[in-house]
């Protein structure tokens, strides 16, 4: 499949952001809302819109091993980072960066994300608490051949993308607790956010 491309301009300016300026506090929304949870829910739509290609015939059977999923070290699903770069996703070079630690791989289902899914409304908290959990990532290479499942999965993406660019905003304008984001990278992170939206409107659409 082929994926939304990011221009090469927009790419430089954001893989040469320097290190220090992302573990500084007033980076947290950047950091936090785009490298970390924003890749991560365009991990989803990635993973989702593979699957359906690999469902409708598009791919070899063998699901997870043609979208390349493996273990972490708790025991649940996830998937390299490198995995999108190689299907011409844009990842900025700092994710698998030390900043604050090393995010080379994106935990798919994790409970983790019920930190998220939990702030959104009772309904959706509950999708949240069905979707994450060991039994799903156990089977997911199995999911990933249901239809439904691909469903519920580009919803859950769309929850985890839409919630991170919420809180980009609202971070970058500063909180009690978390500096104001410098005027630079809150416009970095806008033209991470316009191109990841494009991605994610490409996986919907399949």
């Amino acid at each position: 499949m082929k994926y939304h491309r990011i221009d090469e301009e927009t790419k430089r300016q954001i893989n040469g952001i320097p290190l220090a300026a992302l573990r500084a506090k007033n980076a947290y929304a950047f950091y936090h809302e785009l490298l970390l949870y924003g890749v991560n829910a365009i991990a989803h739509f990635y993973l989702m819109a593979e699957a359906k290609n690999v469902l409708h015939g598009a791919f070899p059977p063998e699901v997870a091993s043609e979208i390349g999923l493996q273990r972490d070290n708790w025991g649940f699903a996830s998937i390299p980072v490198k995995r999108l770069r190689n299907s011409g996703i844009f990842v900025p070079r700092q994710r698998t960066l030390k900043i604050r630690q090393k995010t080379k791989d994106v935990p798919l289902f994790n409970s983790d994300y019920r930190n998220r899914t939990d702030f959104m409304g009772e309904s959706i908290a509950e999708f949240g608490r069905r979707i994450t959990n060991q039994e799903i990532s156990d089977k997911l290479g199995e999911n990933l051949r249901n239809e439904d499942f691909l469903k519920n999965g580009l919803l859950f993406a769309r929850y985890l993308w839409d919630y991170s660019v919420k809180g980009f905003e609202k971070y970058s304008a500063g909180t009690e607790s978390i500096p104001k984001q410098p005027k630079d990278l809150t416009l970095m992170g806008r033209k991470l956010i316009d191109y990841y939206n494009k991605v994610a409107d490409n996986c919907e659409s399949i």
